[in-house]
C-alpha cells in the first residue's frame, strides 16, 4: 500500500563535521506571526547555514508574507490539520505527507503542535523516517484536548519519537515521565544576537513603553492587567505591537477603561522589524521571545504573563522565568505599587536590568541550533508495530465524527491494545488508566448510538420539513415577486410623477429667474426715471427761480414804464403848453423868431427822444409779454409733472410692464 522508503545517505561537509541527515521536513498546524513563527524562522535560517535543506508544511492558517520563502527548498500550505478531523481526514493528511517524504527524500520529520503532529507521526512511521517532536509548552502534551488525543501523544507518540525537544525545563520535566532520558533534550528558544543587539541609543524624550504580543484570548488577560498597572504606575505611553482575534475587544476595553486616564495606549498592529521598534522605547513588555529579543538589546523588560504582571526582570528573575519559557507560569504577580517601585529603582540604576550578557551566554541561536544539529545527526528511526496497528484503526474507521469523540475508534484501539500481541506492553497498561478517565466516554458511546437512531428519525422528519419549507418558500417567493412587481410599477409611476414635478419646478424656477431679471431691469429703469425726475425738478426749480427773477425784473420794468409814461404825459402837456406858447409868441411878436427857432430845435430833439423812448417801451412790453408766456408754460408743465408723477414712478412702470395699459386706465 505504501511505497518503501529508500534512504540515501548524503554526507555533506559543514562546520568541521559531516551531516548524516540533510533534508528536514518541518510540519506545523499554523504559520502566522508571533513567537512560534520566530522560532521556526531562526531554526530554518541557521540549519540552512549549516548545510541542511529545509522543507515546510503548514495548515490552512498561515500568513503568506511571513513565510520563510528565501530559506526553504519548498513550502506546502493549506493542509487539513483541524482539531475536528475525522479518522479519514487524518489518513488523507498522512498520505499527503508520505508523498512529500518519498518524493523529496526527506530524512527527518520535525513536528510541532497541535493536531498536525498526528499525521506527521504516522507519515514518519510509514516511511521509517526519524521523528522529532517539539514541546513548546504544557499544552503541547494535549492535556484538555480529549482523552484519546492525550493518550495518543503521551503513550504512543512520545515513547516512539526519535527525539522529544523541549524549549524549557518545564516541559522537559513532564516529558521525562513518558520518554527515556536519552530521547528528550532541552533546546531553548533563542535569539539571533547579531540582529538583536544593543545600539547604545539613549532615550532623551519621555518615558515610553511598548508591549509586543499576539492578541489572543489566552494572552489578553495579562495585557489588560498590565495596562491597568501601567496607568497607576505613571507610565505615560504604551504602544501595543501585534494582532489577533481579540484586537477589537481589547480596543473596546481600552477605550472604556484606560484612555480616559493619564496614560495613552495605542494599537500599532503587526511589525516584522521589531529590532527597530525596541530601540525607540525606554522599556519593553511581553513574554516568551519578546523577553529574549528585548533583553538581547539591553532593553529593560517587564514580564507580562498569562494571568498577570510578573515584574521588571533582573537576572535572578530572568533565570527563574526561563524554566517556563518566559511565560510567567509559577511566578507571583505584582500590583501597581510594586511596579511603580521597580520603575523608580530603574530610574536610579539601570545596570541590574541590562541582561544582554545572559542572553549571549544562554540563548544564542547560533549555539542552540548547532547543538540541535549535532543531536539530530545521532538519531535513528524508532520502529514500532503498535504505531502501524493503531494507524490501521484510523484507516478502517469510516465514521464522520471527529476522531477525539469517535467511540467506535476508541473501541477498535482497545481491541488492538488488549490483544495477546500487546497485552503486556506499557501502552496497554496505560490504556487501562485511560479507560478510567474515559468512563464518561462509554456513556458517550451509548449516547452516540442513541443519537444515531434519533438522528435517523430526525433526518426523515427534517427531510419532510425541508420539502414543506421549500413549498412554502416557493409560495412566499411568488407572492414576494408579485409584491415586488407591484412595488416596481408604483415606483415607476412615482418616478414619472417626480420627473413631471421636477420639470414644472424647473419651468417655475426659469420663470422666476426671468421675473427677477425683469424686476431688476425695472429697478434700474425706476432709478433712471427717479434720477431724470430729480433732474427735471431741479431744472423746474431753476426755471421757477428765473421766473421769480423775471417777475422782479418785470415789476421793475413796469415801474420804469409807468415813470416813462408819466414823463411822456407830462411832456405831452408841456408840448401842448409850448404849442399854446408858440401861438401866443406868434401873436405877441414876430421878432422873436430866433427864440422860436431855438425852441423848435429843442422840441425836435425832445420829440426824437420821445420817439426813441416809445420804441424802447414797446420792446420792453414785448419782452414782458414773452416772459409772461414762458411763465404760463412753466406753470402748465409743473401742473403736468405733478399730475403724472405717480404714473411715471417705478410702481407705475412695473404695473404698466406687468399688466399693460388697460389696468392703468
Amino acid at each position: 500500500m505504501f511505497a518503501n522508503n529508500l534512504k540515501f545517505l548524503i554526507e555533506k561537509k559543514s562546520g568541521g563535521g559531516f551531516l548524516k541527515y540533510t533534508k528536514i521536513l518541518i510540519i506545523t498546524e499554523v504559520y502566522t506571526f508571533g513567537g512560534l513563527e520566530t522560532h521556526f524562522y531562526g531554526k530554518i535560517l541557521h540549519l540552512t547555514r549549516l548545510g541542511y535543506k529545509v522543507f515546510l508544511v503548514t495548515g490552512s492558517t498561515f500568513l503568506k508574507e511571513n513565510l520563510p520563502v528565501d530559506y526553504c527548498e519548498k513550502i506546502y500550505t493549506d493542509f487539513n490539520f483541524s482539531s475536528h478531523n475525522t479518522s479519514q481526514n487524518i489518513v488523507e493528511a498522512t498520505q499527503q505527507l508520505v508523498k512529500i517524504i518519498e518524493e523529496e527524500n526527506i530524512e527527518l520529520v520535525d513536528a510541532h503542535p497541535f493536531f498536525s503532529v498526528i499525521p506527521a507521526f504516522f507519515s514518519a512511521a510509514l516511511t521509517q523516517t526519524p521523528f522529532v517532536y517539539t514541546l513548546h509548552g504544557p499544552a503541547s502534551l494535549f492535556e484538555g484536548y480529549g482523552q484519546l488525543a492525550e493518550w495518543f501523544v503521551k503513550n504512543l507518540l512520545l515513547p516512539n519519537a526519535s527525539l522529544v525537544n523541549n524549549v524549557s525545563e518545564e516541559t522537559y520535566s513532564q516529558a521525562k515521565l513518558h520518554v527515556p532520558a536519552n530521547q528528550t533534550k532541552v533546546f531553548r528558544n533563542a535569539v539571533d544576537i547579531s540582529v538583536f543587539h544593543s545600539t547604545g541609543k539613549i532615550q532623551n524624550d519621555e518615558f515610553r513603553c511598548c508591549l509586543v504580543s499576539r492578541l489572543d484570548y489566552a494572552k489578553v488577560v495579562g495585557i489588560k492587567e498590565f495596562l491597568s498597572l501601567a496607568a497607576s504606575s505613571g507610565i505615560p505611553v504604551v504602544d501595543i505591537y501585534g494582532d489577533g482575534p481579540e484586537r477589537d475587544n481589547l480596543s473596546l476595553w481600552i477605550s472604556e477603561n484606560i484612555n480616559n486616564s493619564e496614560i495613552a495606549v495605542n494599537l500599532k498592529g503587526i511589525s516584522f522589524a521589531l529590532q527597530g521598534v525596541y530601540e525607540e522605547y525606554s522599556v519593553v513588555a511581553g513574554m516568551g521571545r519578546v523577553v529574549l529579543e528585548a533583553a538581547s538589546m539591553n532593553k529593560p523588560v517587564i514580564l507580562v504573563g498569562y494571568d498577570g504582571v510578573k515584574g521588571l526582570l533582573s537576572q535572578e528573575l530572568l533565570e527563574r522565568a526561563s524554566h517556563t519559557n518566559f511565560s510567567g507560569r509559577g511566578l507571583p504577580n505584582i500590583d501597581g505599587l510594586g511596579l511603580k517601585h521597580q520603575l523608580e529603582n530603574l530610574s536610579l540604576d539601570i545596570q541590574p536590568y541590562l541582561l544582554s550578557s545572559w542572553i549571549e551566554k544562554n540563548a544564542s541561536e547560533s549555539q542552540v541550533w548547532r547543538s540541535f544539529s549535532d543531536q539530530i545527526q545521532l538519531l535513528s528511526y524508532q520502529s514500532s508495530e503498535l504505531v502501524l496497528d493503531i494507524y490501521s484503526c484510523f484507516v478502517n474507521q469510516k465514521s464522520d465524527i471527529a476522531f477525539t469523540a469517535d467511540v467506535e475508534l476508541f473501541a477498535n484501539i482497545e481491541k488492538v491494545l488488549c490483544s495477546a500481541k500487546y497485552m503486556d506492553t506499557t501502552a496497554c497498561k496505560l490504556w487501562g488508566l485511560f479507560e478510567q478517565k474515559a468512563f464518561e466516554g462509554r456513556w458517550l458511546y451509548k449516547l452516540n448510538n442513541a443519537e444515531l437512531v434519533i438522528t435517523g428519525h430526525f433526518d426523515k422528519v427534517y427531510s419532510h420539513f425541508k420539502e414543506h419549507l421549500a413549498e412554502q418558500y416557493t409560495i412566499v417567493d411568488a407572492e414576494k415577486d408579485r409584491q415586488i412587481s407591484e412595488a416596481s410599477e408604483e415606483i415607476q409611476r412615482l418616478q414619472l410623477l417626480l420627473l413631471e414635478k421636477e420639470k414644472l419646478l424647473h419651468e417655475n424656477a426659469f420663470n422666476f429667474t426671468q421675473l427677477e431679471e425683469k424686476v431688476e431691469q425695472l429697478g434700474k429703469e425706476r432709478d433712471e426715471a427717479q434720477s431724470h425726475l430729480l433732474e427735471k425738478e431741479r431744472k423746474l426749480s431753476e426755471q421757477f427761480q428765473q421766473l421769480d427773477d423775471l417777475n422782479l425784473q418785470l415789476a421793475s420794468a413796469s415801474q420804469k414804464v409807468e415813470k416813462v409814461d408819466l414823463k411822456l404825459n407830462h411832456q405831452v402837456e408841456v408840448n401842448k403848453l409850448l404849442e399854446k406858447g408858440l401861438e401866443l409868441a406868434k401873436l405877441a411878436s414876430i421878432s422873436k423868431e430866433e427864440r422860436i427857432f431855438e425852441l423848435n430845435q429843442k422840441i425836435g430833439v425832445f420829440y426824437a427822444q420821445n420817439s426813441e423812448n416809445k420804441h424802447k417801451t414797446k420792446e420792453r412790453e414785448q419782452l414782458i409779454s414773452d416772459l409772461k408766456n414762458q411763465v404760463s408754460k412753466l406753470k402748465v408743465d409743473n401742473e403736468w409733472y405733478k399730475a403724472t408723477f405717480l404714473d411715471r414712478s417705478i410702481w407705475g412702470v412695473i404695473k404698466e410692464k406687468a399688466f399693460g395699459p388697460a389696468l392703468k386706465k
